[in-house]
């Protein structure tokens, strides 16, 4: 599995529903919060059902994980699981936080 490096800038992950269409709208950019070797935290304007299982991918190919990962941990692409979706209560807009858990 290809991996990432460190950068400054935030990391941005695109996430959606494992096998849906590559045009439909079950897709969104996500803000990358944390990660481990096991999985991603994000934050998401959608929210993902818990066990839905999805298809993620780095949107700028790199990033700085917040969590203290290794780059060899931060996968670039990888098939995983929904494991919590909550909403945040900042803001206006709706926002949710995604942990996930990469299909090993």
């Amino acid at each position: 599995m290809k991996s990432a490096g460190y950068d400054k800038q935030d990391t941005i992950v695109e996430i959606s529903h494992f096998n849906s269409d590559p045009f439909d709208d079950s897709r969104c950019t996500a803000k990358m919060n944390g990660c481990s070797s096991s999985g991603i935290h994000f934050i998401a304007d959608r929210h993902f059902s818990k066990d839905t299982p999805v298809y993620i991918r780095l949107k700028n190919g790199n990033g700085m994980c917040a969590g203290g990962a290794h780059a060899e941990e931060i996968r670039t692409a990888a098939v995983a699981w929904v494991k919590w979706s909550r909403p945040m209560k900042e803001g206006k807009s709706p926002r949710f936080e995604i942990g996930i858990q990469y299909c090993w």
